[in-house]
């Protein structure tokens, strides 16, 4: 299971999610002006659902795509890179033992039995499950029974997120991780890290180990936030007040 000798040091690691944090947080600060230009003084609560939700792939857009080139330009200098560091490969998906697409729908089938375990676990323990819900309480106030809203909502959600923290947590974080740590301590710490619900961070950090494609990863991730959202969107259809279910006294 383990990857091929990451080219790049501790310093480069530390210094491409600090970069990475810096730039995640300085994009969303240059969006401010926006949102004031958008809604005055009211700023982001000024918006429409609909406005939200397009600023919130906007904000997504620039996110991915800083994020990335970061990420990218970090180890630029140790290229030619290892084939099977930030790999996304459509082909083989069914080729064994790495076949990305046989990993990916075997990890959307576990998802929700993982997301089941791990929270009656936490009932259980009487620890509060509040990372695995970072999805559902992001976008509980923008929804509204409108397409233009879903549409833009699952192309954040489903598509550019995931392909932005998959892309730094186990393109990235994990596989450098592993080149001081035994590789099920590294999917711990960068599950960890991605600060999700942790069992279904161990769930994507396993499948990207075995099929060493993020596209595996990408679609779990993609498939879960999606059917998430989908979910919500229907509840909200029927009548139902998304932010009174999710803050209700238990």
């Amino acid at each position: 299971m383990q990857f091929a000798s990451v080219p790049w040091g501790g310093k480069e690691v530390v210094l491409g999610m600090a970069a990475w944090c810096a730039a995640f947080v300085g994009v969303g600060l240059a969006f401010i002006p926006v949102v004031r230009a958008m809604a005055g003084a009211d700023g982001f609560s000024g918006l429409s659902a609909t406005d939200k939700s397009v600023f919130a792939l906007a904000n997504q857009v620039a996110e991915t795509a800083v994020s990335i080139a970061i990420i990218r330009l970090g180890v630029a200098r140790f290229e030619p890179l290892p084939p099977d560091l930030f790999k996304y490969d459509l082909s083989a998906p069914f080729k064994k033992p790495r076949g990305w697409l046989m990993w990916g729908l075997l990890g959307v089938l576990l998802s929700p039995l993982v997301v089941y375990a791990s929270a009656t676990l936490s009932d259980g323990l009487g620890v509060s499950d509040t990372a695995g819900r970072g999805t559902v309480d992001a976008v509980s106030s923008i929804i509204t029974i409108n397409f233009s809203t879903y549409a833009s909502l699952m192309a954040t959600t489903s598509i550019l997120a995931p392909l932005l923290e998959e892309t730094v947590f186990r393109g990235f974080l994990l596989t450098s991780l592993t080149k001081w740590m035994p590789v099920p301590a590294a999917v711990a710490v960068s599950s960890l890290a991605f600060g999700m619900l942790t069992a279904l961070g161990f769930l994507l950090g396993f499948t990207y180990v075995r099929s060493r494609n993020l596209l595996t990863p990408i679609l779990i991730h993609g498939a879960w936030n999606g059917s998430v959202l989908t979910i919500l969107f229907f509840l909200a259809s029927q009548g139902i007040s998304i932010d009174e279910l999710l803050h209700a006294p238990s």
